[in-house]
C-alpha cells in the first residue's frame, strides 16, 4: 500500500476527472439496470395480450433509448478516466 502512496499527487491533480468519470460509471449502471423493467413490461403485457401498438413502442423507444443514454455515458468515461 505504501507504494501507491507516490501516486497521489498525481490522483490529486486529476481529481475532478476523476469524480466526473465515477458519477458517469454510477448513471449509466442505473441506466442500464432500469432497462430489464421495461422489457419485463412488455413482455407481461404481450403475455396476458393487453399489449397494444403504442403500449410496445413506447416500451422499445425506452429500451432504446435507456441503451443510447448508457453508451454515451461510457463514451464520457473513457474520455474522463481512461484518456
Amino acid at each position: 500500500m505504501r507504494s501507491l502512496l507516490r501516486l497521489l499527487p498525481y490522483f490529486k491533480k486529476h481529481k475532478g476527472k476523476y469524480l466526473w468519470g465515477i458519477f458517469f460509471v454510477v448513471v449509466s449502471g442505473l441506466a442500464e439496470a432500469i432497462a430489464p423493467h421495461y422489457v419485463g413490461r412488455a413482455i407481461t403485457s404481450l403475455q396476458k395480450g393487453t399489449a397494444s401498438t403504442d403500449s410496445l413502442l413506447i416500451d422499445a423507444l425506452f429500451i432504446v433509448g435507456l441503451a443510447v443514454i448508457s453508451g454515451y455515458l461510457f463514451y464520457l468515461v473513457r474520455q474522463n478516466i481512461i484518456v
